[in-house]
């Protein structure tokens, strides 16, 4: 799923799967962990839809995200599969500066105490672990250095938020907040250090997992030609069928298939 269905749908091209390599590291380094990889938060909803298998919201209605925070009770008033079934219909916020309320505001908001600020968080998370300044971290990963903000964003709005933190000089300026303001790699809705990130470490977690299910040397899993064309046709929706009780979903949970609030490109379980 990860490498089959989930980079695919980021543009992320990973080259093809030669064989287990015994001197590739395939643990999770620190960038991938504390910065790339959280570009997921950006793309957070305030909203979560609870529909039912016709795609209609449930009598329970929809959830604000910021008051499901430490209220499991009050999240699953109609359980879980009008949720998964929701979130299969909602297409993700830009991969940008621009955090929701629920996770730049109200973050693990409780009754007269406020929220926390996850951008904030992950910025100073980054400085906490040590990691470089972004032009740094560009280099690190082979990348050409940015001279000024306008060759990290194409946008003028971002470019003047940033000067506006970190004045005219670049080299100042946190991996994460260069990282979710660059502009994006075509066909993928990442910019070009977090995709190098990503693919990178999601290379190197396959090529040196020695039971990687594709790895058919002596060593390793040695599933079957049919086993591993099995799990390859296996997807995230399969995995959702077969453990709850929700009977039609998109066929790739990973890319938007409604149109106008349809549940256009559901499909019945089998």
């Amino acid at each position: 799923i990860c490498w089959y269905e989930y980079l695919p749908s980021l543009g992320i091209v990973v080259d093809a799967y030669d064989g287990y390599k015994e001197n590739v590291n395939p643990s999770i380094d620190n960038f991938f962990s504390t910065v790339s990889y959280r570009y997921g938060h950006s793309e957070v909803s305030n909203l979560l839809l609870r529909v039912d298998d016709e795609g209609n919201e449930v009598p329970e209605g929809h959830l604000l995200l910021f008051d499901t925070f430490f209220s499991p009770t009050r999240a699953m008033t109609a359980g879980i599969d009008p949720i998964l079934r929701g979130l299969s219909t909602m297409s993700n916020m830009e991969v940008d500066l621009r955090y929701e309320s629920s996770m730049q505001h109200f973050l693990f908001n409780l009754a007269g105490h406020g929220g926390s600020d996850l951008l904030s968080r992950n910025i100073q998370r980054g400085r906490d672990h040590g990691i470089p300044l972004y032009n740094e971290c560009r280099q690190a990963f082979g990348l050409s250095r940015k001279r000024a903000f306008e060759e990290v964003s194409s946008n003028s709005a971002t470019v003047q938020a940033l000067k506006e933190v970190y004045g005219s000089d670049v080299d100042l300026c946190d991996a994460y907040v260069c990282g979710l303001a660059e502009d994006h790699v075509y066909t993928s809705n990442l910019g070009e250090l977090f995709y190098t990130s990503m693919k990178e470490q999601y290379t190197r977690t396959r090529d040196g997992d020695r039971f990687y299910f594709e790895n058919t040397a002596s060593d390793g899993p040695q599933y079957t030609t049919e086993e591993i064309s099995t799990l390859k046709s296996t997807h995230l929706r399969d995995i959702i069928l077969v453990n709850t009780d929700v009977q039609r979903l998109p066929a790739n949970l990973f890319i938007m298939g409604v149109v106008a609030g349809l549940l256009k490109g559901w499909m019945p379980g089998s």
